[in-house]
């Protein structure tokens, strides 16, 4: 489905309520899946996904990565973060209204809870220099590289104003054959889940 045929049909009421109801039911199945994970099956799965990344050109020619600190539903980075940010400069998103700023990791003591409850860097500085990769998390994504986010729109925003090579990271099941898109949803590079690798 090209582009500017989806851009047409956003324009039909019923089209967008459409695409509104297939998102609640793939984030509602997503949810029901998270919930089965133990702690030992989410660290297993970051182990594996983060070995891949870190073997991939894009990660090892990033001076600057920007990542995301998980939530319980999240794969975990919380050991990624802390040891890229060794030989990495390591920056996490911080929301702001309906935006995202990006701020420099500087240590797992000085973080404080944000707009949303998520965790981010307790710090005024912001980051506006270029980045050279992105580690996106999601509810879900699919074999076209698309991804299902919360909802909220905040990374799509930011990546449509800022062209920076994204790998999106899941769970296996994660990794669903299609997700209803609009023309503003952006599209990772790269999707890496366990098991693997779609590009």
């Amino acid at each position: 489905m090209s582009d500017l045929y989806v851009k047409f049909l956003e324009y039909l009421p019923f089209y967008g309520a459409k695409i509104d109801k297939q998102k609640k039911r793939i984030r509602h199945e997503m949810r029901e899946l998270r919930g089965t994970l133990s702690l030992e099956q989410k660290q297993a799965a970051a182990d594996a996904i983060f070995f891949k990344i870190e073997s991939m050109s894009e990660f090892i020619n990033a001076h600057t990565i920007l990542i995301y600190w998980s939530t319980k539903n999240e794969v975990p980075t919380h050991n990624v973060v802390r040891d890229w940010s060794k030989t990495k400069r390591i920056l996490l998103p911080s929301v702001d209204g309906s935006h995202l700023k990006i701020k420099p990791y500087v240590s797992a003591h000085n973080m404080k809870e944000g707009q949303l409850g998520i965790m981010e860097p307790d710090t005024d500085d912001v980051h506006e220099d270029d980045i050279d990769l992105v580690i996106v998390p999601a509810v879900a994504f699919d074999n076209q590289l698309n991804r299902l986010g919360r909802g909220k729109g905040f990374y799509d925003k930011y990546f449509h104003k800022h062209h920076i090579p994204k790998i999106g990271v899941g769970y296996d099941f994660q990794l669903v054959n299609e997700i209803p898109v609009m023309t503003s949803d952006a599209k990772m590079n790269k999707v890496v889940t366990p098991n693997r690798t779609i590009d």
